[in-house]
């Protein structure tokens, strides 16, 4: 590890024209630079209610939760510059038959009660993934228990606790301009 004083004799022998010095402190035109930027980093937080908080590009944030039985996730993004909560999703891994821009009919069911018949979306299906949108869905937010109904294809459930938490959470690290790490995201046409 780097001491001061080590840093001070570098900056004294090694950098003679890149340096200058102000009442006995030595400047280095490098090092600066170096201190004045900030650092970014990738954002994965996994709160007490057990929703994670991740980020995907430099401006946005995936909040998502576990299904109960499978790997599959509900996901919701919070993006810059209006940081609202939007764009809830069903991510899910495993073998399947959909195309991109499939609509298949199914249900949403809050707190195991009557459920909603809804329509999903397909926006993104790849070899062994798909991402499903939920159009015209209603709120999540009063919610303990989401039970996602599609067709015959699946059935998935999620414990919705903690929900207004994450999306207030969220939300603040959103408006707050922290920079968060590319993380190459894709591009998913609605």
């Amino acid at each position: 590890m780097l001491t001061l004083s080590q840093v001070s004799k570098y900056l004294q022998t090694s950098l003679k024209s890149h340096v200058w010095c102000l009442n006995g402190r030595y400047f280095s035109t490098s090092l600066l630079l170096l201190f004045s930027t900030y650092s970014v980093a990738e954002v994965s937080i996994q709160t007490l209610d057990s929703w994670n908080i991740e980020s995907y590009s430099p401006d946005s944030l995936m909040v998502r939760k576990v299904a109960e039985d499978t790997d599959s996730y509900l996901a919701i993004e919070v993006s810059r510059p209006f940081c609202i909560c939007e764009n809830l999703v069903i991510v899910r891994h495993g073998h399947h038959d959909f195309e991109d821009k499939q609509e298949i009919e199914g249900s949403l069911s809050f707190n195991f009660l009557r459920s909603k018949r809804v329509t999903f979306k397909v926006q993104h299906a790849d070899k062994d993934w798909f991402i499903m949108g939920i159009k015209h869905f209603p709120s999540i937010r009063g919610a303990d228990h989401l039970t996602v109904h599609v067709g015959d294809y699946f059935k998935d459930s999620y414990v919705l606790t903690g929900l207004d938490h994450v999306m207030k959470q969220s939300t603040k690290m959103c408006e707050s301009l922290y920079p968060y790490q590319h993380a190459e995201p894709k591009e998913i046409k609605l």
